[in-house]
C-alpha cells in the first residue's frame, strides 16, 4: 500500500496484489534471473559419457532433465509420457531425490525402463556438458492454484543458455517458453499431449530444433540476465511517481 514499486517473481501476480491494496501501475514482475557464464564446461564422469554417447550412436532422441527428483518436479508424468511415445525416444534424468526409487519402479511397471535412465548428480559446470549432449530439455510440475500467478523455474534459464528446445509441462499461463517460442508448453496432467509433443519434437528436422534453441537463447539474453533485470528495476523506479 505504501511502496513506490512492488516486484514479485510470479509474472501474473499483479491481480492478486491489486486486491490487497497495491495501486495500479506500481507492479513490476522480476523472474529468477540468469547469469551468463562463458567458463568451459567440466567433463562428465565416464559412466555418464558412455550412456549419452551410446544413445546418440544408436540414433535415439534424448530428452534431458537436470534437477531434483522430488514430488514437486513431477517426473512421473514424463515417464508416463515416455511409455506412450515411440521407442526411439529416451528420457535421461541427471540428479537425485526422494522420488528416484519410485520413478525407477514406475518405469519398470510401465515397461519403459530401457528408455528411462538415471545419472547421479554432478557439479554445475558439468551440468553444462550434460545439456550439450541431449536434444531437448524437460521441465515438469504439479498443477497448482499458485501457478495461476506464474512460475519461475530456474532451470529454464540453464536450458535456454544451453540453446536447448524445451518441453514445459508446468501449466502456468504466459510462461517463459510460450513468451519466448523456445519450445512447447502443455498442462502437467495432460500426459497424452506430453507424449504427442515428445514425438513431434523427435520428428522435427535438426535445423528446426536448433532454431527453437537459438530463439530461447536470444530471449534469455534479452530478458532474463540479472544485469538487464536490475537496469529495468532502476529505470522503472525512475519513471514511477513517488507517493506523496
Amino acid at each position: 500500500r505504501h511502496a513506490d514499486l512492488v516486484t514479485a517473481v510470479p509474472r501474473n501476480a499483479e491481480a492478486y496484489l491489486l486486491g490487497r491494496g497495491l495501486e495500479s501501475g506500481r507492479f513490476l514482475p522480476v523472474s529468477n534471473g540468469a547469469i551468463l557464464d562463458d567458463t568451459p564446461a567440466d567433463p562428465l564422469p565416464p559412466s555418464h559419457v558412455d550412456l549419452l554417447r551410446g544413445l546418440r550412436q544408436a540414433g535415439h532422441f534424448v530428452i534431458g532433465y537436470a534437477g531434483t527428483l522430488g514430488v514437486a518436479n513431477a517426473m512421473d508424468g514424463a515417464i508416463t509420457a515416455i511409455s506412450r511415445s515411440p521407442k526411439n525416444i529416451h528420457l535421461v534424468m541427471l540428479g537425485d531425490g526422494g522420488s528416484r526409487t519410485a520413478l525407477a519402479e514406475q518405469a519398470q511397471s510401465a515397461g519403459c525402463l530401457d528408455r528411462v535412465h538415471f545419472l547421479s548428480p554432478v557439479s554445475r559446470r558439468q551440468v553444462k556438458e550434460f545439456l550439450a549432449n541431449v536434444d531437448v530439455g524437460y521441465v515438469g510440475g504439479r498443477r497448482s492454484p499458485l501457478y495461476e500467478y506464474g512460475a519461475s523455474v530456474t532451470k529454464l534459464n540453464d536450458y535456454m543458455l544451453a540453446r536447448l528446445p524445451i518441453l514445459y509441462a508446468v501449466g502456468d499461463p504466459e510462461n517463459a517458453v510460450e513468451l519466448s517460442g523456445a519450445g512447447f508448453s502443455c498442462a502437467p496432467d495432460d500426459l497424452d499431449q506430453q507424449a504427442m509433443l515428445m514425438q513431434r519434437l523427435a520428428q522435427m528436422p535438426h535445423a528446426e530444433l536448433t532454431a527453437l534453441g537459438e530463439t530461447g537463447y536470444r530471449w534469455c539474453l534479452e530478458n532474463q540476465l540479472v544485469s538487464t533485470q536490475a537496469a529495468l528495476v532502476l529505470t522503472t523506479l525512475q519513471a514511477t511517481p513517488t507517493r506523496q
